[in-house]
């Protein structure tokens, strides 16, 4: 039987490599998941021809074939859950368009100055008389403030479109996420139509609802016993898995230090309380069923998130193996582990947390089964963390997230302080606040207690953050491959100098020689921020980047797409300037989140006065900003004041910004509208030529005028909007002045249709000239 759970688990990992997701680097090598199976394939095949029936039975062709049966059961039970999830998301033509659904809330509801947004458990989808999959799904929905959705189970009138999400090459993907938490639609609540009793749900969803109700009773509590305390949204996160109260701050310091993991309910909150359990009861199977009940206790207590789930199965697991009642190997136990995870969550290798997860625990076990730290905790301790650290340093660099040595040194003191003080007290002070009111005049001193405990930790992390220097390792595959088998040679062979020597070189190389590892890439990238715009010029190894995108509350652009991006390209100490083309939000929300982490020399505004730093900030004028033999980069408008600024709105104080590469002309032209668009063509008339036209204001109507098509005569126009924007952006009647420049010049052979590229359809935009035929160049 064991024989066929790695198939199993091959089988599962395997549709994610060979099914398109919306972000991931992985999606490049599927090709090669996908040959190395069919080698694999056809040696079983020739093995099989080799062995005679009768020894089939327990020969190796046996095993393989067992082997191979996984997973293909495997493939075809993670196909199911995917496509079950694939056809039930909402239709395109249903979009915008009002639906009834019944649903009860099934997540705690985080507020904004706009309403409140949570997380719907749906039991039925409808639009008009025709009834839609939705049983067993989510939703993600919006309502006001003065709309209560907490305690029932309604039918409500919602506009409704699909889950969809920015997309960029690298960063996190809230889409991939939205799909991986079953959730089929998305919009704002227009009404509520009824409330259906508790009783027309069948037995499983009456107890859904109840738990989720449960849940929303103890944020109450937990609200009314924190209130006040300087870090209550960070005891919040500890105690319910709850993280929406974490303050912008707050949120910041964890990010910058690598510490985030510790207030999210991870692997490591899980074990303190499975494992501190262990620690004070007898080997028992009594005493392992108490453990193993209250972990379920406690996962259910924080939202029974993924992540707590798969540390519940490997606690669980590996207490039992600790305790000798279950006499396998730790590799077995490992493979039992990863087998059981898939089988509950097949969609689980979707979720980064999977990858790291299990990465993260075969480190551990390859570590400790090459050295013993008995008796030596805090030795143990730091040894394993930096390990973690030198080996994951190849995986963060691919996937552009930072690490520094400031993460080794803020996780050395902020994981025991955590796991040892504050979670155990905050969580004994909750329990004890739930048994009895009178309780509370004696755990209120210990909560504020912890709260100390908790801003001297804050003090700590945000002293060192400023130490941080973050290290980038070269993204070439071959060098990450370099560096991990010089860190396996070394844990092998410590004893061997060699082993020291090789990993020394081959970090030395990462770190210091990137660019020349890398040949720089010459390019623009036209980020999908949403209804927003943020853009990369990158040439000859240094990048300009010209606005920042939107913030959403603790996140943004910037923080998603924008830093991910420059990581892995080698090029957050090379950016050599910012062009924020004017204040509004969608343009420079994300403007703070950078300049705190990314040191930029030439800052340009056409509003500095409306940003944050504006001191930092110069007017934009018109005028050269660099320039080579290859590449331009200048300032078109604002000029002279052609323009009376009694009559320059906001959106016509924006830079316009010309770009060349390699004989390739760009035009960014920011959110001016037609009085600003006449007094460029007036001023520059033919030398407006461009090869690639970044629409003003996002499509809007008052831009992209027939004046400016006629003189710029791009052959690309790109739409940077949100999918199903409330401003209809790009407009219709845009859209039509295309429509009609197409036909008008499209009987000059000469000219070109105008191809037109939207962010909201194809995600993140990557534009390059080739070198050898100066064609433009688009991926997306």
């Amino acid at each position: 039987m064991f024989i066929g759970m790695p198939g199993f688990i091959v089988g599962v990992i395997l549709l994610y490599f060979l099914s398109e997701t919306s972000n991931t680097r992985l999606y490049s090598i599927k090709k090669w998941a996908l040959f190395l199976l069919l080698i694999q394939a056809a040696y079983l095949s020739f093995q099989y021809s080799l062995k005679r029936p009768s020894r089939l039975k327990y020969g190796t062709s046996f095993k393989s074939m067992i082997a191979v049966l996984g997973c293909l059961a495997g493939y075809i039970y993670a196909y199911d859950a995917a496509h079950a999830l694939k056809s039930a998301v909402l239709k395109t033509q249903y979009e915008n368009q009002t639906i009834y659904v019944t649903a009860y809330l099934c997540d705690i509801p985080v507020t904004s100055e706009f309403g409140l947004s949570a997380e719907f458990c749906l039991m039925d989808v409808n639009f008009g008389t025709e009834a839609l999959a939705g049983e067993g799904f989510k939703a993600v929905l919006r309502w006001p403030h003065e709309m209560e959705l907490t305690e029932q189970v309604y039918r409500l009138s919602v506009q409704a479109k699909r889950p969809r999400a920015s997309v960029n090459f690298l960063g996190a993907s809230f889409e991939s996420y939205l799909f991986y938490r079953g959730v089929v639609l998305s919009g704002k609540v227009r009404g509520v139509q009824q409330i259906r009793p508790l009783e027309s749900l069948d037995i499983l969803s009456q107890v859904s609802f109840r738990y989720h109700q449960l849940r929303l009773y103890l944020s109450r509590i937990c609200d009314r016993l924190l209130g006040g305390f300087t870090h209550e949204g960070m005891l919040k996160a500890l105690l319910l898995g709850e993280r929406s109260g974490l303050s912008v701050n707050d949120h910041k310091v964890l990010n910058t230090t690598g510490t985030q993991h510790l207030i999210a309910i991870s692997g490591l909150h899980v074990g303190i309380v499975m494992l501190g359990l262990y620690a004070m009861l007898p080997r028992s199977f009594f005493c392992l069923a108490v453990i193993t009940l209250t972990g379920a206790a406690y996962i259910l207590l924080v939202g029974f998130s993924p992540s707590a789930q798969r540390a519940w199965v490997m606690c669980v697991l590996g207490i039992i193996y600790a305790a000798g009642f279950l006499r396998i190997s730790r590799l077995r136990i490992y493979i039992l582990a990863l087998f059981i995870v898939l089988l509950i969550d097949p969609l689980a290798p979707l979720n980064p947390g999977f990858w790291f997860s299990f990465i993260c625990v075969a480190i551990l076990m390859l570590v400790t089964a090459l050295q013993s730290f008995e008796g030596r905790v805090w030795y143990g301790v730091v040894f394993l963390q930096c390990w973690l650290i030198l080996i994951l340093a190849p995986v963060y660099s691919y996937l552009g997230v930072s690490f520094s040595a400031v993460n080794l040194l803020a996780n050395l003191l902020a994981v025991p302080w955590i796991s040892c003080l504050i979670l155990p007290l905050a969580l004994i002070c909750f329990l004890l606040a739930l048994i009895a009111e009178w309780l509370l005049q004696l755990v209120l001193p210990v909560l504020h207690f912890v709260d100390v405990c908790l801003s001297v930790m804050m003090a700590f992390l945000g002293s060192i953050r400023v130490l941080s220097q973050h290290w980038f390792l070269a993204s070439s595959l071959i060098m990450a491959g370099c560096f991990l088998v010089s860190v396996l040679a070394v844990m092998i062979f410590g004893r061997l100098h060699r082993g020291y020597l090789m990993i020394m070189v081959t970090t030395l190389l990462m770190l210091i020689l990137p660019g020349k590892l890398n040949a720089p890439r010459e390019e623009m990238v036209v980020f999908d921020a949403g209804q927003g715009l943020a853009i990369a010029m990158n040439f000859q190894g240094r990048s300009w980047l010209y606005d920042t995108g939107p913030a959403y509350g603790k996140t943004s652009v910037v923080e998603n797409a924008i830093l991910p991006y420059l990581r892995v390209n080698q090029l957050i100490s090379a950016v050599s300037g910012l062009i924020v083309s004017h204040g509004d939000a969608d343009h420079a929300g994300g403007t703070g989140a950078l300049l705190d982490l990314v040191s930029i020399p030439v800052l340009l505004s056409g509003e500095p006065e409306r940003l944050r730093l504006n001191e930092s900030f110069s007017l934009c004028q018109a005028g050269l900003l660099a320039s080579t033999d290859m590449v331009s980069l200048e300032i078109l408008y604002p000029f002279d004041d052609v323009l009376p600024e009694t009559r320059r709105s906001a959106n016509n104080h924006s830079c316009v910004v010309r770009f060349r590469l390699r004989g390739k002309t760009f035009l960014l032209m920011g959110d001016i509208e037609a009085e600003a668009e006449l007094q460029l063509v007036k001023y520059y008339r033919h030398k407006l030529k461009a090869d690639v036209l970044i629409a003003g204001h996002h499509g809007a109507a008052k831009a992209t005028t027939y004046a400016l098509l006629k003189h710029v005569k791009p052959e690309l126009i790109v739409f940077s909007t949100g999918y199903l924007n409330s401003f209809g952006h790009p407009s219709d009647r845009v859209l039509s002045r295309l429509a009609v420049w197409n036909q008008r010049y499209s009987h000059n052979a000469r000219a070109r249709s105008v191809r037109i590229l939207n962010t909201a359809d194809v995600g993140a935009i990557r534009i390059q000239v080739d070198s050898r035929s100066a064609e433009i160049m688009v991926n997306t």
